[in-house]
């Protein structure tokens, strides 16, 4: 039982390469340090709930399947994960190294998104504490194994949507946006900076100026990064990333389903106030995520896979997906992802923060945004070399009054992955 879509079996096969891993990383901050039985057995436990998440490729003649992986999932001391789709995963498209207190689930991003891994991660915490602690908990709104696996969380994605539009209801005016590795250094270690920021400070800032948590967090951005860099020749553009779930009406999906919406920033608003960005930012988001736009691109989606079963090498078919995906991130200078207000109260004795560590474009910014017991987890991450542009935001929030902690800062190196040979 595993994905049966040819778009999603392209994704996993050919998004990533030496320039973009096309990985991302779950952090969970635990209140105690890790149990290396009691982990073993949650991991277990998960794929066994989501057994369509287990797969493997195989060599089929000219063709490449996903099967059904029956190894288990590694788990493994230390912050670096052995590479993805390897011998050293047992090939799977998912590890789980542990350190300290820290859980970490390191995913192929073609397997699934932030929303798809936070239900994942919800299970997979469930069967850990119950187990470690020896308790009952309420598993209301987790999936276990005893919740029935419904076909909507692993069959084709576009199914359900009927009606397709003829055209969308807008086009972004694409252009190329300002590089930050233009005019910075850019490391081959990513640069991670976590905080822990008032969920109810950002609701009332948000709210009072025509926000919404990534609206505001992108205004944040953007501020931070073009005090700093006031005559950029190219316009600051935010990439906010949202789920395309509700407009395919598929909401059980695990599937990578992300959109991404443009906000342009350009001369006409570098002075602007906060309450201007943020209705720059809402409208943005509510134009160009609108259901139209969502399913006027399923034609073309369906229509690049049967283009590439006409190119009999899986590299080249590589290097076409590659193209595209960088074809659309040079339209941002960063990105913001917030998947949306979650309950993780069940487990507010046991999990302190809860953390997506994404993978940068080169020389880009990536804020991730997760809510945990009254707080937003804020993840920074980054490949420039520099603390500038975190310590404006910190000033940002300061001007806001906005209460944060700043939980301190690493140097990793994200999941890689190997799924061709």
């Amino acid at each position: 039982m595993f994905f049966n879509n040819e778009f999603v079996h392209q994704a996993l096969l050919y998004t990533g390469n030496d320039l973009l891993q096309y990985t991302f990383r779950v952090e969970l901050r635990m209140k105690d340090d890790v149990n290396q039985d009691a982990l073993r057995y949650a991991v277990d436990c998960t794929m066994q709930r989501y057994p369509y998440l287990a797969v493997k490729t195989e060599e089929n003649e000219t063709e490449i399947d996903i099967i059904h992986n029956e190894s288990p999932v590694v788990i493994c001391e230390g912050k670096t994960t052995p590479c993805l789709c390897t011998e050293a995963a047992n090939r799977h498209f998912i590890a789980v190294p542990f350190e300290g207190n820290r859980i970490f689930l390191d995913v192929h991003h073609g397997l699934t998104d932030g929303t798809g891994m936070e239900r994942v991660a919800k299970t997979l915490v469930y069967y850990y504490v119950t187990r470690r602690y020896a308790i009952t908990i309420d598993c209301a709104g987790i999936n276990t194994l005893q919740t029935p696996i419904a076909p909507d969380e692993y069959k084709d994605p576009f199914s359900n949507a009927k009606d397709l539009p003829e055209k969308p209801l807008s086009v972004y005016a694409a252009e190329p946006a300002f590089h930050l590795g233009s005019v910075n250094n850019i490391t081959e270690k990513k640069r991670i900076y976590y905080f822990k920021v008032k969920e109810s400070d950002v609701m009332k800032v948000a709210k009072s100026n025509d926000g919404t948590p990534n609206a505001l967090f992108s205004a944040i951005l953007y501020k931070a990064i073009s005090k700093h860099h006031p005559d950029a020749a190219e316009p600051i553009v935010g990439g906010v990333a949202f789920s395309t779930r509700k407009a395919l009406n598929i909401d059980a999906s695990t599937a990578c389903l992300i959109g991404i919406i443009h906000i342009k920033y350009n001369d006409r608003v570098k002075d602007a106030s906060i309450d201007k960005l943020g209705t720059l930012g809402r409208g943005s988001i509510i134009l160009q995520s609108d259901d139209q736009n969502v399913l006027a691109s399923i034609p073309g989606k369906r229509q690049l896979t049967q283009y590439l079963k006409t190119i009999p090498d899986h590299y080249q078919r590589r290097m076409i997906f590659h193209g595209l995906i960088q074809k659309t991130t040079c339209l941002d200078t960063y990105s913001v992802s917030y998947i949306g207000k979650n309950d993780w109260d069940c487990f507010s004795d046991y999990v302190d923060a809860y953390y997506t560590i994404a993978e940068p474009r080169k020389g880009g910014i990536i804020l991730e945004i997760n809510t945990h017991n009254g707080w937003f987890d804020v993840c920074v991450t980054q490949d420039v070399e520099t603390d500038r542009y975190v310590d404006s935001v910190i000033e940002c929030l300061k001007e806001f009054n906005i209460e944060y902690s700043f939980e301190g800062k690493d140097e990793i190196t994200l999941p890689t992955q190997k799924v061709l040979p």
